[in-house]
């Protein structure tokens, strides 16, 4: 008679065996240590020289890691993010947006977080999702990047190229007004991108180019007009000449 091994039983086996190995390990690491127990415990923080705890201490070993996790440059683009006057759930997407957090098809995958019958972008339905095609390949959204370019005409050192990039915008437009308008349209840009998105996958909508401009236009004023000396800046004003309203009063 052929005996098959209980799955169940085998797997209790390798637990026991891997747990016995710890404990082995665990018994050679501590031969020849004797505790001492008339000594009080004590706790020691090695992230300072007191080795008490500070707040400061753990502050600056996340801000190492971050160092760690995220190169230069994001670390520079969240950093305006997080100044920027928008709302605050507008900078936690923009700060997902920038280190590849966002809730995307192809990330859901590869972490096994889900399982999808269809990789495709939801706006062109060809190409996988992911965040370089869905916000700047997909051709969907290229005409988006392109009527906002036509919308905001001829900026200073800036080609169309250099306004998809959140970093060059920061580097070569010196007009501190102009750079803030500039900011807040191109945050709008993508956040607007992903409600499209996400009504198409679960409101079964349809993409609509004027309702992404127009949203863009409007979420962006909203935010440029709550500053000062902006807040008297009227939405005509904004739709006909966008980067001029810097100069009101």
């Amino acid at each position: 008679m052929h005996l098959v091994p209980n799955a169940a039983l085998t797997n209790t086996a390798a637990s026991g065996m891997a747990i016995g190995e710890d404990l082995k390990e665990l018994c050679e690491l501590l031969q020849g240590v004797e505790l001492d127990t008339s000594v009080k415990d004590e706790f020691h923080w090695n992230l300072t020289s007191s080795e008490d705890f500070t707040v400061s201490s753990v502050s600056k070993k996340v801000s190492s890691a971050k160092e760690i996790a995220w190169t230069n440059s994001i670390m520079k683009l969240l950093d305006v993010i997080w100044k920027t006057t928008i709302p605050t759930k507008i900078k936690t997407f923009s700060w997902r947006f920038f280190i590849n957090r966002l809730p995307l098809k192809d990330i859901l995958v590869n972490r096994g977080v889900s399982t999808l019958d269809s990789m495709d972008c939801p706006f062109c339905s060809i190409f996988p999702e992911s965040l370089d095609h869905l916000f700047y390949q997909c051709q969907v959204t290229k005409e988006v990047w392109n009527r906002i370019i036509l919308w905001l005409g001829k900026v200073a050192n800036l080609s169309q190229e250099d306004f998809k990039s959140f970093g060059m915008i920061q580097e070569k437009v010196k007009n501190t007004k102009t750079k803030e308008i500039l900011n807040s349209i191109w945050i709008a840009l993508i956040w607007c991108i992903w409600n499209m998105r996400n009504t198409i996958i679960f409101d079964s909508g349809i993409f609509s180019h004027e309702e992404v401009i127009s949203n863009i236009m409007f979420f962006s004023w909203r935010w440029v007009s709550s500053r000062e000396p902006l807040r008297k800046t009227n939405f005509y004003d904004w739709y006909k000449f966008p980067l001029q309203c810097n100069y009101h009063s």
